[in-house]
Parts: C-alpha cells; sequence; structure tokens
C-alpha cells in the first residue's frame, strides 16, 4: 500500500462518519418473465462528507438541491460508485450524481462522491 493511500486512511477515519454506499447491478434479461433482475449490495464505509452550495457555474441543473461530498477510501469499496448508487448518512437518503478519482503513484487513494439528497 503506497503512503497516499495510508495518509488517506488515516484521516478519513480519524474524522470521518458512517455511510452506507448501496451499489445497484443489473443482470441480464430474462426471456421467461420479462425483466431484468436487480441486485443491491450495500457497503459501509468510513467518509468525510462536506456541503457543497451549486451555483451557475459549477452544479447548474442541481441548483435548489442539498449537495453533500463524500470523500471515501477507494480500497474501501469493492467498485467506483456509479450514479445509479445511493447513499445513506444520518438517516438520510442521497443519489449519487458523479464520482471522482483521485490517484497517486498509478493507484486510486479516494473517491470525491457527489450527491443530492432525494
Amino acid at each position: 500500500m503506497n503512503d497516499f493511500i495510508q495518509a488517506a486512511k488515516e484521516l478519513v477515519y480519524r474524522n470521518g462518519f458512517d455511510i452506507t454506499i448501496k451499489v445497484l447491478t443489473e443482470g441480464t434479461y430474462n426471456t421467461s418473465t420479462g425483466t431484468i433482475p436487480k441486485t443491491e449490495v450495500s457497503t459501509t464505509v468510513k467518509s468525510f462528507p462536506k456541503t457543497v452550495k451549486a451555483n451557475t457555474f459549477n452544479y447548474p441543473s442541481l441548483i435548489d438541491k442539498e449537495l453533500v461530498e463524500f470523500l471515501v477510501v477507494s480500497q474501501d469499496l469493492p467498485t467506483k460508485p456509479k450514479a445509479t448508487d445511493k447513499v445513506t448518512w444520518r438517516n438520510a437518503k442521497y443519489t449519487v450524481v458523479s464520482t471522482v478519482e483521485h490517484t497517486a503513484e498509478g493507484e486510486a487513494v479516494i473517491y470525491k462522491i457527489l450527491t443530492f439528497k432525494v
């Protein structure tokens, strides 16, 4: 493990809060039932939340929505979060808008997950 990941873990684990990330995956089309089955996997991780204010310059389509950006150590999640995923923090539900991956020494270190309150 590189030093950047170790430093990120120390900071997020010491100052972070528990959140639950629900990853939704779709299976293949079932011809018998005519449906596409969905699987939901929940993972609880430490995260550092930050309130974000949307404006016409940074997130014009999200103005008047409650935005929270969660910093999560990348090694705590099996996959990079997608826009179909959900986050639960303090009994509030959020939908993922985007995820930015920050890397160092060729490895993903931190995911910056932008969400809005549902």
